[in-house]
């Protein structure tokens, strides 16, 4: 009898240790309802937007047990979940990570939104979370929110949880770097060195000592001796050698450049080469080594190998971007009506006729000469557009005739405004002869460019991608959003004229002596660099051009100066009979004028962008007053053979009444004498 007593005893406590988990989910105390909803009406536990949450991180991961349930593990967000400990927390042999899909079907929730507490599963607390004395912040069942509780025993509470040690490894903690000496080639060959600039002294313009650390830190450990060497530092010098291998002012330009914590490449000698006797070598590198412990190389090229403003380098201080403005669009009930055929143009006719303002653009192929005629042409009013496609027209009979109609209808009884006017009807009067003579009225004056009058009118942006498409190679039709941005920017000029609300807009300057008078010299502002207030002749004839607040500060030795709406060219001939015979920007770049038109070599860090704004011309002769000229536009890049590159061909828009104006020698005087000069050169 005892015998079988001792035998149900222990069946009864084997099965005591795997109780059916149903029998355990029925004796656990849990929440009512055993949802979350029911959890936020206790003032212990909140949901607040994640950004406010502030406390101890935790996590609720769900798992699958041997016995067919799941539970939740509740841990903290940097610990990981022993599984097995888990396991034997609620009896069970065995537990493993679910699926996303078996988490949401057993707790309610979706995959890192599990909450702690109101889960229809039994939850284990881990001990180092129960302990927590301040707030507990964990999974809301919402990604935007977070789910505070006071502390951790009121977590555990709340949830009815069990409470083991659950932990598991969770996140490696980094180790502390160990820094190790780098190996350096101590022979006295020629080396290359990929290090970081820990200093950077710069004795002058192309003299610069830069000391460099391993890209891991530590130092350097001289190898190639049979002798044990110290562990050193490395002291670049960028001078005379680098000076020769890339040009002085290449030099000075890369050393002007290198910033403390960039990762470069230097090509290197050691200095000790530099003595003329294998003893004297030995005595320098030795001096170097033990007694310095600093080794000196000769820096022959350098390069960065992250680039400046990368990983390493000193942080910009940049200006506060403004918020981006959205751009604009063509309003849904603006008619659009793209014409590639004859039969076209009647519907467009009646969109845009008797219209009292009609904006104007065209399009052409990028990079084109002057003379190339436009692709497109795009006429719109504030209620229809039309894009006339030129190319796709004169491959139909009649079809430019028809173009031509529907522009002579549209500017029958209307003012034609634009941006850069001139230069768009220059493209299109070889095929539209309705073009001759419109009324127009020119936007250019108002801003920098179109974009940028859109922005001042409108408060909005002008998508400009697909202002360099090849508008007169690409297939036809065109695409759907070429069409719409070709119409759009005739429909902002329209727009922005409509904005301005007749502001006036400031006739071109005329050409005029611009001798310095007292008067002009109180309004110049004297920015430039190394000249006293008003004495450079630069400043007279930019206060003249643009008003004294237009003026921004600029480089006299430069022949580029930014103005608020474009860019001044200035050129020197000297003339026959001077010791100088070139012609050139101040910096002696080559240029020469004829028939209108201008060559140009920027200097290097000419920003081409500025080509497309408005451009004035400015001349003199030795050291005579500047002389307005007129005004440029620019047609491309130089294609003569023989020629340097980098040269840019320009052309002035009023050459001929600038002749007129010379031969009038008393109301132009030194304009004919600076033209004959210009002439001769040439």
């Amino acid at each position: 009898m005892q015998r079988w007593a001792a035998l149900l005893l222990l069946v009864l406590n084997a099965t005591a240790l795997q109780l059916p988990w149903l029998a355990w989910r029925a004796l656990t105390p849990r929440l009512p309802g055993g949802r979350i909803d029911e959890c936020l009406k206790n003032a212990a536990a909140v949901q607040v937007p994640s950004a406010a949450a502030t406390g101890t991180a935790i996590k609720s991961l769900c798992f699958d047990t041997d016995m067919g349930g799941h539970v939740v593990a509740v841990v903290r967000a940097t610990d990981g979940v022993d599984a097995a400990r888990l396991a034997s927390a609620i009896g069970a042999q065995t537990a493993k990570l679910s699926r996303p899909d078996a988490v949401e079907a057993a707790t309610g929730f979706g995959v890192g939104c599990v909450p702690p507490v109101g889960v229809a599963t039994p939850v284990v607390v881990d001990e180092a979370v129960a302990a927590l004395r301040g707030r507990v912040v964990g999974g809301a069942g919402d990604e935007a929110r977070q789910l505070v509780i006071r502390d951790g025993a009121e977590l555990l509470r709340l949830s009815a949880g069990i409470r083991a040690d659950i932990r598991g490894s969770g996140r490696p903690t980094p180790s502390a770097p160990t820094y190790r000496a780098q190996g350096f080639d101590a022979t006295g060959r020629n080396v290359t060195i990929v290090g970081r600039i820990a200093s950077k002294r710069q004795m002058a313009k192309k003299l610069c000592f830069v000391s460099l650390t391993p890209p891991g830190g530590g130092r350097w450990r001289p190898l190639g001796r049979l002798l044990p060497y110290p562990d050193v530092e490395l002291q670049v010098i960028l001078g005379a050698t680098l000076a020769r291998q890339r040009g002085n002012d290449a030099a000075a330009n890369v050393i002007r450049r290198l910033r403390v914590g960039q990762v470069v490449v230097c090509d290197c000698v050691p200095t000790w080469r530099d003595r003329p006797s294998v003893m004297g070598r030995f005595i320098e590198r030795w001096r170097q080594v033990h007694k310095r412990r600093q080794i000196d190389l000769r820096c022959s090229d350098v390069g960065t190998v992250r680039g400046f403003g990368g990983a390493g380098d000193k942080p910009r201080t940049r200006r506060k971007e403004p918020a981006p403005l959205q751009y604009l669009e063509l309003p849904r009930d603006v008619a659009l009506h793209y014409v590639t055929d004859a039969s076209e143009a009647p519907a467009a006719i009646t969109a845009i006729a008797d219209a009292a303002i009609v904006g104007l653009d065209a399009e052409w192929e990028p990079d084109s000469s002057s003379d190339t005629p436009a692709a497109t042409v795009q006429l719109a009013t504030k209620d229809a557009c039309v894009v006339l496609d030129l190319v796709a027209l004169a491959t139909n009979e009649g079809g430019l005739a028809a173009a031509d109609a529907v522009v002579a209808a549209a500017l029958a009884n209307a003012v034609l405004v634009g941006f850069g006017l001139e230069t768009d009807l220059a493209r299109c009067r070889p095929l539209l002869t309705s073009l001759d003579a419109p009324e127009t009225r020119e936007l250019q004056g108002t801003a920098s460019s179109l974009a940028a009058l859109v922005r001042r009118t409108l408060g909005r942006d002008l998508d400009k991608r697909l202002q360099r498409s090849a508008w007169g190679a690409m297939p036809r039709p065109l695409p759907d959003d070429c069409v719409t941005y070709a119409a759009l920017d005739a429909y902002a000029c329209v727009m922005a004229y409509d904005a301005l609300d007749g502001e006036p807009v400031a006739p071109a300057t005329a050409a005029r002596d611009l001798r310095v008078t007292e008067d002009v010299v109180e309004r110049c502002l004297g920015r430039g660099r190394d000249r006293k207030r008003g004495e450079h002749p630069k400043d007279a004839a930019l206060s003249f051009l643009s008003g004294e607040e237009a003026v921004g500060g600029y480089d006299k030795r430069g022949g580029a100066a930014r103005i608020a709406d474009g860019s001044v060219l200035f050129v020197n001939w000297q003339g026959r009979g001077e010791n100088i015979r070139t012609t050139y920007f101040d910096r002696k770049y080559p240029n020469a004028i004829a028939d209108g038109s201008v060559t140009w070599w920027p200097p290097k860090n000419f920003d081409e962008e500025r080509l497309s704004e408005p451009l004035h011309l400015f001349g003199r002769r030795g050291k005579s007053s500047f002389l307005y000229l007129g005004r440029l536009l620019y047609v491309g890049p130089m294609a003569q053979a023989g020629t340097a590159p980098g040269g840019l061909v320009l052309k002035l828009l009023d050459a001929e009444e600038l002749e007129r104006r010379a031969d009038d020698g008393d109301a132009q005087p030194g304009l004919r004498a600076l033209l004959d000069s210009a002439a001769a050169v040439v």
